[in-house]
């Protein structure tokens, strides 16, 4: 059986417990004084919260500790959707397409908007280590779109939308957030531009899993992607690798805490870079861009 139609199986046991007490929850939405807002990945909380501030909940499918590549919604998850006006999946992981195709059959009164609709895919951002073919366009689309500014005015936009289709009443306020989360994303765009456009910055950037490519491309910097997602990393790659972060004066190396510890510690010394440890899936989005910002900014003095 297929991991698409295990979900599949999941949803259909769900849609029938949705079925069963649509009668109930249609009384509970219309008593419900705030709209309720369903998102896949906790950076997407982030810009429901800066906009609608506490006059709409936001429920999230995934912990801050999944893998949203290897997700299986699990019953009980579907079943939070039910009482739920919107559902704002990022548009780029594996399980969303099952899951919104079966709720567009199944709940047709639920409004299903992806935050990432307008943003620009990258592909072959999985590259091997030759500087050759740093830059490609096959393989898959990178799902991380929201490790951007630039995205994420995108998906502050297509949040704001959502909002106001499921609480026009609001508009206006959501507006004016919506104002104040650009004008933050404006000035975090400033200082970034103005941080790389010193000399002293290093331009290169060693990562493990390839989770910062549309960062990268928005300031024109080189990742370093030193793992083969899926695979055993060969001991000449990974020595082209290492003898590469060291021609390019790479100073730091981005290591999510889910991957071995041991191999990071390795990376580190072999590199001489220092190891700075990100979460992508942060629902603290602003948190996790300060913490690339003042990486950068530490390396530029080393």
């Amino acid at each position: 059986m297929t991991l698409k139609n295990i979900i599949l199986g999941f949803i259909s046991i769900a849609v029938m417990a949705w079925l069963a007490g649509c009668a109930g929850g249609n009384g509970r939405k219309r008593q419900r004084q705030r709209p309720i807002l369903t998102v896949s990945i906790p950076p997407q909380t982030y810009f429901v919260k800066a906009i609608a501030d506490t006059l709409a909940e936001v429920n999230c499918l995934l912990e801050s500790t999944a893998d949203p590549e290897t997700f299986e919604p699990t019953v009980n998850q579907l079943l939070r959707l039910q009482e739920s006006d919107a559902y704002l999946p990022m548009g780029t992981l594996p399980f969303e397409e099952a899951l919104t195709e079966r709720l567009k059959s199944n709940r047709k009164d639920l409004t299903i908007s992806s935050m990432s609709e307008g943003v620009k895919r990258l592909t072959g951002t999985h590259a091997c280590n030759d500087p050759a073919h740093h830059h490609h366009d096959d393989g898959d689309a990178d799902p991380h779109v929201w490790s951007s500014v630039e995205n994420a005015r995108i998906m502050a936009l297509n949040t704001l939308n959502a909002l106001i289709e499921a609480d026009s009443v609001n508009e206006d306020t959501y507006r004016r957030n919506y104002g104040a989360l650009i004008n933050n994303l404006d000035s975090m765009d400033r200082d970034f531009r103005h941080l790389f456009a010193s000399h002293n910055v290093p331009r290169t950037f060693v990562v493990w899993h390839p989770s910062l490519s549309y960062f990268a491309r928005d300031y024109d910097l080189n990742q370093l992607v030193l793992g083969n997602p899926g695979k055993e990393e060969s001991v000449m790659s990974m020595k082209a690798g290492i003898d590469r972060a060291g021609a390019e004066d790479a100073r730091v190396y981005f290591y999510q805490s889910e991957f071995d510890p041991a191999r990071a510690e390795a990376i580190s010394q072999a590199t001489d870079a220092e190891t700075v440890t990100i979460n992508p899936m942060n629902a603290d989005w602003e948190g996790e861009m300060i913490k690339l910002y003042m990486a950068f900014k530490n390396a530029s003095r080393r």
